[in-house]
């Protein structure tokens, strides 16, 4: 499997930080843009599901989150992605 996303960019120490959350934010932003098939997109929400926390963390400090929520809620790929991160804003309990 190819990865797409440069998952060193959205490191902890990198998120910490007002400047290292924004440019996450714009390299996230610009993946989408490039991104204009399901499959592309599923594959970028797949590797940042594979950090722990991540995808639920960027969608809660990301202003552009809605837009990128509403496409996965209407596209078929919303199976691949877990029911609370589209549908609660409260952690998974397990």
């Amino acid at each position: 499997m190819v990865h797409i996303v440069d998952l060193s960019m959205f490191s902890a120490e990198r998120l910490a930080h007002p400047v290292g959350l924004a440019d996450a934010l714009r390299h996230l932003e610009l993946l989408l843009v490039v991104s204009n098939t399901d499959g592309a997109v599923a594959q970028i929400v797949r590797e940042l599901l594979s950090v722990p926390n991540l995808f639920g963390f960027l969608i809660s400090v990301w202003p552009n989150s809605k837009r990128l929520v509403e496409l996965l809620r209407q596209g078929s790929i919303v199976q691949d992605i877990p029911y609370f991160v589209l549908y609660s804003s409260r952690p998974p309990l397990y």
